[in-house]
């Protein structure tokens, strides 16, 4: 890098809230890594950013604990720290419960 700059991490980034943080982190001036857990959506995030060498892409699944070392090793060797994490990635691991099933008392 050629100046200093905060370094932010953004999961899901590819879209939505993620998306935008990734823009409006990048337009105030930190180096931005968009994480998300398909390839191509991410790349193509990337190219719709168009912000020069302020935003990078990198493949994150956050429930894989290899890609997280992966990321984390990545991070170190090519900045040498992290400032800003935004962990914006929604997982939902309860496929076949619906949110709406709950309780009726209160313990």
């Amino acid at each position: 890098m050629s100046e200093e700059r905060y370094i932010a991490i953004v999961t899901g980034g590819n879209r939505g809230i993620g998306y935008e943080i990734c823009k409006e982190l990048a337009h105030v001036g930190c180096h931005v890594v968009l994480t998300c857990r398909n390839e191509v959506e991410g790349r193509r995030a990337l190219s719709k950013l168009d912000s020069g060498d302020k935003i990078v892409f990198h493949k994150l699944d956050v429930t894989d604990t290899k890609e997280i070392k992966l990321l984390c090793d990545w991070i170190v060797a090519t900045y040498g720290r992290l400032d800003i994490l935004i962990n914006n990635a929604g997982v939902y691991l309860d496929e076949g419960v619906s949110v709406f099933d709950v309780e009726d008392k209160i313990m």
